[in-house]
């Protein structure tokens, strides 16, 4: 995996085409710049549902332009919690000071970005399947996400 002082050379995500969905039936919620999704992580998000009323569809988190995503393990976060240590992690401590709360404090804010590694994923990869376990965190630091569903017995 990439590190976090990677992040300035990764490209520019192309622009998300509304027009175009790639195949997919709906598209339930576009996720953005900032927006987080994941196993653990759900709750934080307030999401919520994410498939049909009667749980007859079934909905991904899919990459609609190259992504680039933060990921935090469950057991990162944990050690992060336990136990920081100082790493060189400026540019990933911007990006989380725009979406944590103020009350955060910047050696804390340090400390968590360091456990965080990047990954960059390609247009259409399916990034999380409802119902799957996660024990990941994703931050979404460039790019455009789609949650998407499709009918009973369709794939993505």
């Amino acid at each position: 995996a990439a590190g976090v002082s990677e992040l300035a050379s990764v490209p520019k995500a192309v622009s998300f085409d509304d027009g175009a969905k790639d195949g997919i039936e709906e598209c339930a919620d576009e996720l953005m710049e900032g927006d987080f999704f994941g196993g653990w992580a759900e709750a934080a998000n307030g999401r919520g549902q994410t498939s049909g009323e009667d749980g007859s569809e079934e909905a991904a988190f899919r990459a609609h332009a190259e992504t680039l995503l933060l990921v935090l393990t469950h057991s990162a976060y944990q050690r992060a919690l336990e136990a920081f240590e100082r790493h060189e992690t400026s540019q990933a401590v911007e990006l989380l000071r725009k979406f944590l709360s103020a009350e955060v404090s910047p050696e804390n804010l340090e400390k968590l970005a360091s456990q965080f590694h990047v990954e960059v994923r390609p247009k259409g990869a399916v990034l999380f399947r409802e119902g799957c376990q996660s024990s990941d965190f994703w931050l979404i630091a460039e790019g455009h996400c789609c949650v998407s569903t499709t009918s009973p017995g369709a794939s993505f």
